[in-house]
Order: C-alpha cells, then sequence, then structure tokens
C-alpha cells in the first residue's frame, strides 16, 4: 500500500510455532531421514514501469535434493509483481521440511501475463513445462529446529524482452531472479503479512493469523485451489509494537493499536523476526 511506503516503521514479526496451526502433510521426495527443519518463503520483485500489471500464476513451491523434490506448498495463487516493488511479503511458511541438503528452488508456473489497463499489453510464452528452476549461489542446509528464510526476487525489469514479429509484440520471458537464502534473519526489504487478529496481548502486541497473500490477483472465496504439501498460507504471527508501528485496514488506512480488535483484518509491515 502506498501510504504503508512512506511511514517509519520498525516492528517485529514472531513466528509462533504453533502445534495445530500448520497445514497438512505431503510433499513428493525428500532429502534426508531424521528430523525436520523450517523455511520461510518471501517474495519480492524490481518492477518493471512499461506493464501495469504483471501476473504470475505459482501452482507449487519446492525444494529440490538428492533424493528428490520437496513440495513445500501447492495450490494456486495470481501474484501481481508490481505489487512488490516495495516490499518482501511472505508467500508460504512451511514448518516441517525434510532435513538435508537442497540445491534449487522450484516454481510450478503455468501463466504468465503482461497488462496494461486490464488488457494484455504483449503476449508472453511460460517457461518451459512450467517449471521455474532458481539457483541459489550454492547448496543449502534445512537443519532441525532451525527457520530457513528464502527470498526471491523476481527481477520483471530484465526478465521481459519485448520483440516485433509482423504486427505484433512478443514477449520473451527469460527470468532474472536473485535468491537469498538466511537462518533466522530478516528480509532486506520491509516485509508484509495480510491476516485476521486472533488475540490480543497485555504488552498491546496481538496474533495475526494471515489470510492471505497481499500480492494475490485470485478470488479466495473459491475453494477449488485450497493449499497443501507440507506448508500453506495460513501462518499465525505474533505482532510485537513499539512507538513507530504501522498496521493499516482495508483500505489502507494507519490504525491506532488502542484500536485493534480480535477479528479485524489488518496489513502489518515490518521486519520480519523468527526465534
Amino acid at each position: 500500500m502506498p501510504v504503508a511506503a512512506r511511514l517509519p516503521i520498525s516492528f517485529l514479526f514472531l513466528i509462533a510455532l504453533l502445534l495445530g496451526c500448520g497445514g497438512g502433510g505431503g510433499g513428493g521426495g525428500g532429502a534426508a531421514s531424521g528430523g525436520t527443519g523450517a523455511a520461510s518463503v518471501f517474495l519480492t520483485d524490481y518492477p518493471n514501469p512499461d506493464f501495469d500489471e504483471i501476473l504470475v500464476t505459482i501452482e507449487a513451491v519446492e525444494l529440490l535434493g538428492k533424493s528428490g523434490p520437496v513440495t513445500i506448498w501447492e495450490g494456486r495463487e495470481v501474484v501481481d509483481l508490481t505489487e512488490l516493488e516495495k516490499f518482501s511479503d511472505m508467500f508460504v511458511y512451511a514448518p516441517e521440511v525434510p532435513v538435508g541438503t537442497y540445491s534449487k528452488i522450484r516454481l510450478r508456473v503455468p501463466k504468465i501475463e503482461l497488462l496494461n489497463d486490464g488488457r494484455e499489453a504483449c503476449r508472453v510464452d511460460a517457461p518451459a513445462n512450467g517449471r521455474l528452476d532458481l539457483l541459489p549461489q550454492g547448496p543449502f542446509e534445512i537443519r532441525q529446529g532451525i527457520t530457513v528464510m528464502i527470498e526471491i526476487d523476481m527481477d520483471a525489469n530484465k526478465s521481459v524482452h519485448v520483440v516485433r514479429r509482423g504486427n505484433s509484440d512478443i514477449c520473451n520471458f527469460r527470468p532474472v531472479v536473485i535468491v537469498t537464502i538466511k537462518e533466522t534473519l530478516s528480509p532486506d526489504k520491509l516485509a508484509r503479512v495480510h491476516g485476521e487478529v486472533t488475540e490480543l496481548f497485555d504488552d498491546g502486541g496481538f496474533e495475526l493469523c494471515s489470510t492471505r497473500f497481499v500480492a494475490s490477483r485470485m478470488d479466495h472465496s473459491d475453494d477449488r485451489y485450497p493449499d497443501g504439501g507440507i506448508g500453506d498460507r495460513h501462518r499465525c504471527l505474533d505482532v510485537e509494537l513499539d512507538d513507530e508501528t504501522g498496521v493499516f485496514d482495508e483500505n489502507g488506512d494507519l490504525v491506532d493499536e488502542s484500536a485493534v480488535e480480535v477479528g479485524q483484518e489488518l496489513t502489518v509491515v515490518g521486519r520480519f523476526l523468527v526465534i
């Protein structure tokens, strides 16, 4: 939300690792046996000024290791990359990823749309076989009891190449993606989470259970695409407030901490911390 980007934000998201709060089991393959760690996946973007909307349909997130892929989320989400210029949004949190060494992150991407004024501005083909394989700078470990943060920065400005064929423009999508992997550290940009307030704390903070991805273009009243895999979008977080808190209602207006109520739908922007 534009108003959020202009405000000083300095509060923390604390993942509440609560039993019974997670998604179902599942996921193919596995990197190793003998314990699980956790992974949080954030999406961000460097903008492309040529398009009003850059819509990327994501149907699964997988981690690839020697034993095959581990699906940490599957469903259907249409993400507008133009909404991620200033923020790093938590896409999924998976609390039970098999311990082991992984070398790639794979996104299942069946469709990409480039729009201006709500209409197709340029035809673009999806990645080969609907798979977008992302290579971090080296293999990364999922360790027992440790949360790994994976930030995926899709550089739309460098990824889209417009070519003229006859009387029409064709867009080649050659993904330029930077993958940053850290253990229990905040994303480089401000993190953003939308959800419902489920509990108020005595210190003025509250529990926020995420209900949707902020940059989504999906109608989530449609239950044909439930979240699945090891993790899902519906995570509960503790929001710790201080004197420079930024909490926003559905209209993008700043909400005073004294006015926060259980059952409210709010968007919170700040620094993400796992403890």
